[in-house]
């Protein structure tokens, strides 16, 4: 069988980089050779896992990540902080990084945000292959997303399709402003023009990778026909032992109820951990509360029966 160099271009939180560890690490057991190509910041990440790590930069912006994550996280103005003030502005960079990270590359298999990715790759008339994380990235009419700044608009799903394919075409007719950007940059390469890359002109033509679980989401009418749910692409990382307190308190009593959030989610948390704390006191069990790095997500007065687990 011939081995093939694959590029898997991925950008955002370990939420975004470990999925593709997942595939990596199945495609080097098949006897390929996956390279990923992401931010410097993880550069020590995929060495460390044992695959080629090729730069590729989304986005400009030297703030910590943490604040760049709260910013991101905000329900109402996060998409647009990161795509329109992230990511546009740095397209021809990212997508100069792309051109040399491709080399020799067989396969591109492509982060929803990765957009410089996709173009490198249809410049060089390569392969490409779409994944989606979560289901809201189809936006069906048949299971349409909860949006943050409209959540009452879950209480009118039994309309059905007949009323949200309307209502999600003027969203994304209204989103395209955000990536008006990434449209004129195609037309500068020559390339024909393209749906809305948030949506639709997200999709690669022969194969999208939908990464999470039938029971997260199932199939709808709507979605492409080349979808394939794969499942979860777990990637447990390098073993390491657990710290001597979380192992103490573990076999200490009754199994604990774990409340975490994800890699992105935690450095916005609110009043999450609060929350948990109260509803294990109310259930009278005990927990583990992953905050992350974020001291401040640490409720105060905990009592013995809950463990806060920092990274």
């Amino acid at each position: 069988m011939r081995s093939y160099t694959i590029a898997l271009a991925t950008f955002g939180s370990q939420g975004d980089l470990h999925p593709f560890f997942a595939i990596a690490r199945e495609l080097k057991r098949r006897g390929h050779h996956p390279v990923i190509a992401t931010i410097g910041l993880y550069k020590d990440n995929v060495e460390a896992a044992g695959f080629e790590f090729r730069q590729l930069r989304f986005a400009i912006d030297d703030r910590p990540l943490a604040e760049l994550m709260r910013k991101v996280m905000n329900g109402r103005d996060g998409l647009k902080f990161l795509v329109r003030e992230l990511m546009m502005p740095a397209l021809p960079i990212a997508y100069a990084d792309a051109l040399s990270a491709f080399v020799g590359v067989d396969l591109v298999v492509v982060h929803p945000l990765a957009y410089a990715a996709r173009l490198a790759a249809e410049t060089m008339k390569i392969p490409w292959t779409a994944t989606k994380l979560v289901p809201i990235g189809f936006a069906s009419a048949y299971d349409p997303p909860t949006i943050i700044p409209a959540t009452l608009l879950q209480h009118l799903r039994p309309l059905g399709p007949a009323f949200f394919r309307p209502l999600l075409w003027l969203l994304k007719r209204g989103s395209s402003r955000l990536t008006e950007p990434y449209d004129r940059f195609r037309s500068e390469l020559g390339l024909p023009p393209s749906r809305n890359v948030l949506f639709e002109g997200g999709n690669s033509p022969g194969l999208i990778l939908a990464l999470f679980s039938k029971t997260l989401g199932a199939a709808m009418p709507d979605w492409p026909p080349q979808t394939v749910v794969t499942g979860f692409p777990f990637y447990d990382g390098v073993e390491e032992s657990l710290p001597k307190v979380l192992e103490d308190f573990l076999g200490s009593g009754e199994p604990p109820i774990v409340f975490t959030l994800g890699t992105a989610a935690v450095h916005d948390a609110g009043t999450f951990y609060a929350e948990s704390a109260k509803a294990l006191k109310m259930l009278g069990r005990r927990g583990v509360l992953l905050v992350g790095s974020e001291s401040a997500n640490i409720p105060p007065h905990l009592p013995d029966t809950i463990l806060s687990d920092m990274e």
